[in-house]
């Protein structure tokens, strides 16, 4: 059957709105035996031609028998042994090689030249690379221990490359843009994927808006084929990088850009990608510039050799627990871990300021046209082991234990991961349906007295003393005098006896 784009995959994750310490031990990690056992329970719970109830039933089991013999242990806030273990067992369609899948698929166009391959059917036009060492068959994947994950470059093809060639436009791209001298090295240990759209324009010139079903859709549909890390996928190009990096950051450990513009939108929302790590090639300083001044926090300017591909080894995806998010339309309603339910948009601010206190465990939420929002969590935004709280705008939303939960994390909308293959949101728990009150109103700041200086403090403290002499002796009106004159010289270390002292002698 023809590919369909109805996957059940991330609409959250790609921009479609959804209006909708007890830490674990130290020793927490699984042996190599509980690995295993956990690992052969999951490969049945992620084949999608088996019986699903039946895969859950034993992976349960399995991370029961564990937890009783590592006490206090949760198999699903090892978020270090989860990763393994999906990455060990989970579920692979037919390589897009496999001459069976591509008739089904009624795929119009093959190559196939060494490690390089285009496919061009309905709807899915890519070409791709594959290392040196990646399996041709999925049966080499079956086997334990599983090699790879592999990182992945997502690299969009520019319309210079889509001119009639004897070869596909995304190899014309590739052998240009990562030449195997110098990227030899580089190219034996990444996947490259280029997604082509229709004349390479992957923004919607009418709109403005990224053309999805040429970037993100291509892109759903070839990690559900191929062995990648899904804490290691950069994604290379021009305006369409920039516009993916501002809505769904969360998807890339780096974006490297080759150009676009940084318009009124943009710059409002580079804030939302602003701790990923972004490379900008030499000749495009302005945009660099233009990123640094809309907030970007780490830009790196560079030539597209040797410096990049030192670069790109050195990336990892992180889960930032302190940033801000602004939106400009229903593309930015999910932010990192944050879906935003019921927005304002219209509104001339609308998004959040947000940070964790490890300490406290607590989640503090700054929202300005935000009405209602759900948060997606896990151990790498907080310690699930304790009581989390949930302060927006000032009020205390939720203080409560936050359950993990395997049907959660695998089974549940909008996140399906088990059926979508997009292992890269593991979010185990969540606080759904939170609701957004008006910010709570600060009192005033008291205006302060400056200090006096220290002639007029000297001055003060002597004067004060003759005032209480004087006060003693009966001679009130003289001291209230020297009194008045003392509060006079300002915030001085006698300031607030001098007051008391003129209060009780004229009241008295």
């Amino acid at each position: 059957m023809p590919l369909t784009r109805r996957h059940p995959v991330l609409a959250l994750l790609f921009g479609i709105a959804v209006l909708f310490p007890l830490a674990i031990p130290a020793s927490a990690e699984l042996n190599e035996d509980q690995h295993e056992k956990i690992v052969e329970a999951a490969t049945r719970y992620f084949d999608l031609g088996e019986d699903a109830w039946k895969g859950r039933k034993a992976l349960l089991a399995s991370m029961a028998e564990v937890a009783k013999a590592k006490e206090g242990y949760d198999f699903l806030g090892d978020l270090e042994s989860l990763r393994k273990v999906i990455y060990a067992s989970r579920y692979f369609e037919k390589q897009m090689s496999d001459k069976k899948w591509r008739n089904e698929q009624e795929i119009k166009e093959y190559d196939n030249k060494g490690r390089l391959y285009a496919i061009k059917g309905d709807g899915l036009n890519i070409g791709f690379s594959l290392p040196k060492k990646y399996p041709n068959k999925n049966k080499k994947l079956d086997k334990q221990p599983r090699p790879g994950p592999w990182p992945l470059l997502i690299s969009t093809v520019e319309r210079r490359f889509m001119a009639m060639a004897k070869e596909p436009p995304p190899w014309k791209m590739m052998k240009e843009r990562f030449p195997k001298n110098p990227w030899q090295a580089f190219l034996d240990e990444w996947i490259v994927l280029a997604p082509v759209a229709p004349g390479a324009v992957y923004v919607d010139p009418a709109t403005g808006k990224l053309r999805r079903e040429y970037l993100t859709w291509q892109f759903v549909q070839f990690l559900r084929h191929y062995h990648i890390d899904f804490d290691r996928i950069v994604l290379d190009g021009m305006q369409e990088a920039l516009l993916a990096a501002t809505s769904q950051p969360v998807t890339f450990a780096g974006f490297v850009l080759r150009g676009g513009e940084v318009d009124e939108t943009i710059e409002k929302t580079v804030v939302n990608f602003s701790h990923v790590p972004t490379y900008v090639v030499k000749g495009q300083e302005k945009l660099a510039e233009a990123l640094k001044k809309a907030g970007h926090e780490n830009i790196t300017v560079g030539d597209e050799g040797a410096s990049l591909m030192k670069w790109l080894g050195g990336l990892k995806r992180t889960t930032p627990k302190k940033f801000s998010w602004n939106l400009k339309g229903p593309q930015h309603q999910f932010a990192h871990w944050i879906n935003f339910e019921q927005v304002t948009l219209a509104a001339e601010e609308c998004g959040v300021v947000v940070s964790v206190d490890d300490a406290e465990n607590t989640i503090n939420i700054e929202a300005k046209a935000i009405t209602e929002l759900s948060l997606f969590l896990n151990d790498d935004v907080v310690d699930l082991s304790r009581p989390v709280k949930v302060v927006v705008n000032g009020h205390v939303e939720r203080e409560e234990d936050v359950a993990r939960d395997l049907d959660m994390l695998f089974n549940r909308d909008p996140l399906k991961l088990r059926t979508s293959m997009y292992f890269g949101l593991l979010f185990p728990a969540r606080l759904v349906r939170i609701g957004v009150r008006a910010p709570v109103k600060k009192e005033p700041e008291k205006p302060t007295t400056p200090a006096a200086s220290p002639e007029d403090e000297a001055w003060a403290v002597k004067v004060f003393e003759g005032a209480k002499k004087l006060a003693d002796e009966g001679k009130t009106a003289a001291a209230i005098k020297r009194l008045e004159a003392v509060l006079e010289k300002g915030n001085t270390s006698v300031y607030g006896a001098a007051k008391a002292l003129l209060e009780k002698l004229k009241g008295g």
